[in-house]
């Protein structure tokens, strides 16, 4: 009888909360279409992806085709993009269509892209817990207010609902695989972590060493499960879509071409040797890279504790440092190690990282508003919050000085 009523109030608190969420979007989807999307039609990134997909389920013809990126572009300019515009490339790999099959459904762009919004601020939401949860962080009341306002509002997040960005859905499957993965549940890890393949550039160094940590610690389910859901998600996409591969490494190669920002690292070195190429670049992101490699290579015999977790995040960092195609509204990624930081010298000064909040939210901000021309964002909003982020996780990196002096903290802190 017991099992049994535990399982009925399980079904129960699922059925409420699919409820509220249901309600919640519905609101919100409401409210965005009644205030903005009727009235300012937007999020250039959605509609790279909710064009293409309508037009592969209803007419047949292929996201990547350059007529089908001439009509995006019409769509979402009413011309053609100039040489310095988002060119609308579809860029993600068929089986993104999960995500965007949907919405793609609806007719009105208007009503499609609010539904979308409400859907990335509900993600935007959830990974404020998700993150909290990473970082094992409980601040006081007043600070975890203070903590849920920024997280929704500063510079990377509001962007990336702005834009209509998959981020934001990407940051929710990435927290939650790594949260699967220190809980060893690594059936649900190995599928978020197949699904997160849908924005590859925020996963090509995260994955990796998640696999290469794996069998030092026999979660063999956890490799087999990323392989197999992975396998699903490209196999299905080939019966749907045959040639999808082919065409999709074709756009790719005009997407990195027409990148008119580099990575943070690229943006410093050009800073500091102008026309030296792109040597510099290349070799501080292989540098950073063959780091990351020995810090995994460091938290091989750590099952899931503190190493572990400082070099995942590290990896969601370094990763927004060196990679080709990079955005500032992919720095919601970010957000696991931005807490798992703050967790740290929270511990010591709750009042230190009400400071480092409000200079981030600020300065971000600030920096926008006084480098911004038209409606294009600039180069040196790149390099300071990943940077900024790296020098906070050295400073509390476990088995240095001050990471010692940060695990006493918590030890004194937990009693």
């Amino acid at each position: 009888m017991l099992k049994v009523s535990e399982g009925r109030r399980g079904a129960v608190r699922v059925a409420v909360g699919a409820v509220a969420l249901a309600a919640f979007l519905a609101l919100n989807t409401v409210g965005f279409y009644s205030f903005l999307t009727s009235r300012y039609p937007g999020a250039n990134d959605y509609y790279a992806r909710w064009r293409p997909v309508r037009a592969w389920l209803f007419e047949g013809r292929s996201p990547y085709a350059d007529s089908m990126t001439r009509d995006t572009q019409l769509g979402m300019y009413g011309r053609l993009a100039l040489p310095r515009e988002d060119k609308g490339l579809f860029s993600y790999p068929f089986f993104s269509v999960i995500f965007f099959a949907p919405f793609a459904l609806v007719p009105s762009y208007a009503w499609s892209s609010a539904a979308w919004l409400a859907v990335l601020l509900a993600c935007l939401l959830a990974l404020l817990p998700l993150s909290l949860a990473w970082a094992g962080w409980r601040p006081a009341p007043l600070l975890f207010a203070l903590t849920a306002l920024f997280g929704l509002a500063w510079y990377p997040a509001v962007r990336a609902l702005f834009l209509g960005q998959f981020a934001a859905i990407e940051a929710v499957l990435i927290v939650g695989a790594l949260l699967a993965v220190r809980a060893r549940r690594d059936e649900w890890a190995g599928v978020l972590l197949a699904l997160s393949l849908t924005k590859f550039q925020l996963v090509f160094l995260l994955i990796p060493g998640l696999m290469l940590w794996a069998p030092a610690h026999r979660r063999w389910k956890l490799i087999a499960w990323f392989g197999g859901a992975a396998a699903a998600l490209v196999g299905g996409s080939l019966l749907l879509m045959p040639t999808w591969i082919g065409e999709w490494r074709a756009q790719l190669g005009t997407y990195v071409e027409q990148t008119f920002i580099g990575s943070p690292v690229a943006v410093i070195t050009e800073w500091l040797l102008p026309g030296a190429g792109h040597w510099p670049e290349a070799v501080v992101s292989g540098g950073l890279m063959l780091y990351l490699l020995w810090e995994w290579w460091r938290a091989r015999g750590d099952a899931g504790g503190a190493q572990w977790e400082w070099a995942a995040s590290l990896t969601l960092v370094i990763t927004n440092l060196v990679g080709l195609r990079v955005a500032t509204s992919n720095y919601v990624v970010m957000t696991p190690a931005l807490f798992w930081v703050f967790s740290r010298w929270g511990r010591r000064s709750t009042a230190w990282v009400a400071l480092a909040q409000a200079a981030l939210f600020i300065g971000l901000w600030a920096l926008f508003l006084a480098t911004v021309r038209g409606n294009q964002e600039q180069a040196l909003m790149y390099p300071p919050l990943p940077i900024l982020l790296f020098a906070g996780l050295l400073a509390v990196r476990p088995g240095s000085v001050n990471g010692h002096l940060h695990q006493h903290a918590s030890a004194v802190w937990n009693g």
